[in-house]
């Protein structure tokens, strides 16, 4: 029987989370990590399409929500238009500083079942070639400053992220644009519907102008299924209303890319417990999980949370796991996101105090800085109520040092890692926050076989490599990971130290 104080099955060996258990959609329903966070995001009663999704740090602009749902949905269209040869499961690398347009491609890929692979733009040639080998991408997009380390070509190009054609594709607005975007049009002399499927599957044509008995007709006649018409992407409709039957019945004969959640969402790049650098596949089931339990497990402070409207800024890497979870559950949240080009430790205050921040994901360094530094008493940092702190244990000291300055301030520690698509341990609620140096309460490789092996074992379990413990009340310790945390956290809290890393050498050399 599971201990109720601390999640301990004596029987199975195996610890449980004390959280509520939250419901999943069933793991055979076809469904998309996009489609997930939309019906959850729009089931939110405090959601309006007006409110800003997304604020650049550097000018202030933002994306609403409806205009990021348009661009993203304008986007997959765009691309699906111009590259026919686009599929499910095709990789897609992305190299790019974080900007507005980040989160639209991710969510655009997503959409329509590409794996999303995104790389750091510091990254070298060397690097970059062994990742490409790694992954295999179809398609890649990078800034033009970003895509001067890229050597090699891809099957379907390179695109330019800032670039005036992909603007454009954020645009879509008309049928129109289709043939603006499209490399060939098929032209009839005269129209014969069986000759107009003849050329669909002859061509491989993505895109077709028709008429409301046309789509009756597709929808139909038998005729259609003598024809290969899957290159088929987009059909315009106009001249007359296209009543509710008709288009189901179409959808039902044709239906748009099915995602199923156990395709692979995205690759993301994590150098496990030790070695090189490894691939980690996570699917949108994963995703759905995960957003699922962050969107339950939402911390609550007290009463007044409700009346203010969560504004994140985001000083993190949209590559790496922990910027890329966030960036969904606040999606799904319906919450503010003020996005980061490169982190710079004044440029961050400034953005809390001119956006009202009240949430920020750090690392324990930044927690050392806003303790200690004193260009943090310049800004006004009053609106912040809560930061998420992880990556490394957060010493009893700093964290100590922190409150004196923001007493206002909750700490919340958690533990994740790239193999599990983000938090897996949390704190939800003040009292939680004061077991300093515990990361909160429980809540495959790419072509490495070998990797997955020794990672995973014969039921399923993670290994992360980490020695921890928990306590009698069920929360997670971190005690040794590959830096000898214990000793980082003493040097931290000396007020001399600005910060502190702890590496290993050989016992030989001192001996």
């Amino acid at each position: 029987m599971t201990n109720p104080q601390n999640g301990f099955n004596p029987t199975t060996k195996t610890f449980h989370s004390l959280r509520p258990p939250v419901t999943l959609p069933p793991p055979s329903q076809p469904l998309s990590i996009t489609d997930y966070t939309l019906s959850l995001l729009r089931s939110n009663p405090s959601y309006s399409p007006s409110t800003p999704f997304l604020i650049d740090s550097n000018t202030g602009y933002n994306l609403t929500y409806s205009s990021f749902i348009h661009q993203f949905q304008s986007l997959a269209t765009s691309l699906l238009s111009t590259y026919p040869t686009l599929a499910k499961n095709d990789a897609a690398l992305i190299i790019s500083p974080t900007s507005l347009h980040i989160p639209v491609l991710y969510f655009a890929l997503l959409s329509i079942g590409v794996t999303v692979s995104p790389v750091n733009p510091l990254s070298t040639k060397t690097e970059l070639t062994d990742l490409i080998k790694l992954t295999k991408p179809v398609i890649a997009f990078a800034t033009s400053a970003s895509a001067q380390n890229l050597t090699s070509s891809f099957p379907l190009g390179l695109i330019i992220i800032d670039s005036p054609e992909f603007k454009l594709m954020l645009q879509y607005k008309s049928n129109k644009k289709s043939f603006a975007l499209a490399d060939t049009l098929v032209l009839m002399e005269r129209f014969d519907f069986e000759n107009m499927l003849k050329a669909v599957e002859r061509f491989k044509v993505t895109y077709i102008p028709v008429s409301p008995p046309l789509v009756v007709a597709m929808a139909k006649s038998e005729v259609v299924m003598r024809y290969d018409l899957s290159s088929l992407r987009l059909i315009g409709c106009g001249g007359t209303p296209l009543g509710k039957e008709v288009a189901e019945r179409f959808k039902a004969r044709f239906p748009d890319v099915e995602i199923v959640q156990s395709d692979t969402a995205a690759i993301l790049y994590s150098s496990s417990t030790t070695g090189r650098i490894k691939g980690v596949e996570l699917t949108h089931r994963n995703f759905v999980a995960i957003t699922t339990s962050g969107s339950h497990g939402r911390f609550v402070k007290d009463e007044t949370d409700d009346d203010i409207h969560p504004i994140s800024l985001f000083p993190l890497p949209l590559f790496h796991v922990f910027g890329f979870f966030v960036l969904i559950r606040s999606f799904a949240l319906g919450e503010t996101l003020v996005l980061m080009e490169r982190f710079d430790f004044e440029n961050m205050l400034k953005a809390v105090e001119r956006s009202k921040v009240t949430y920020m994901p750090v690392s324990p360094p930044l927690v050392v800085a806003m303790a200690k530094s004193e260009v943090v008493m310049r800004y006004d940092l009053s609106s912040l109520r809560l930061i998420g702190c992880g990556g490394a244990p957060l010493g009893k000291e700093v964290a100590g040092r922190f409150k004196a300055r923001f007493p206002d301030v909750e700490i919340v520690q958690g533990f994740g890692m790239t193999e599990t698509g983000g938090a897996v341990t949390g704190m939800k609620s003040p009292d939680e926050c004061d077991r300093y140096g515990s990361a909160g309460r429980l809540s495959c490789y790419v072509r490495n076989k070998e990797a997955t092996v020794a990672t995973l074992d014969t039921e399923g379990w993670l290994k992360t490599g980490d020695l921890c413990y928990f306590d009698s009340d069920g929360f997670l310790y971190i005690v040794l990971q590959v830096p000898p945390a214990e000793l980082e956290r003493y040097l931290q809290s000396i007020p001399e130290v600005a910060d502190a890393a702890v590496i290993p050498r050989n016992e030989k050399a001192w001996s």
